[in-house]
């Protein structure tokens, strides 16, 4: 596996996108991504809960709000001239959604 870490800012950006991107929109890219990489699923996709704090006016004492349903899944990536792992949580019970 390579083990060298990729530039931070890039990092960010590359989850931004795919963080703000819908299930449709990840399915079609997926679909017509010319030389997909080999998926192996570590983990999941399975739903879990998890609990929401909050503070009051946003800067008092936390308090736990409630909880909320999400979906993770873990995957090893690899392609011909790489490996990676990644996680993804989406809120909600979506497990096609974090599987992509």
């Amino acid at each position: 596996m390579n083990t060298t870490a990729r530039n931070p800012q890039e990092r960010q950006r590359t989850a931004r996108i795919l963080a703000g991107a819908t299930q449709a929109r990840l399915a079609e890219l997926w679909r017509t991504w010319p030389d997909r990489p080999e998926v192996e699923y570590l983990r999941g996709p399975e739903a879990g809960l998890v609990m929401v704090q909050g503070r009051t006016g946003g800067t008092g004492d936390r308090f736990n709000l409630g909880e909320a349903t999400v979906t993770r899944a873990t995957v090893a990536v690899r392609s011909a001239s790489d490996e990676a792992l990644g996680t993804a949580y989406i809120l909600g019970s979506h497990p096609e959604h974090a599987a992509l």
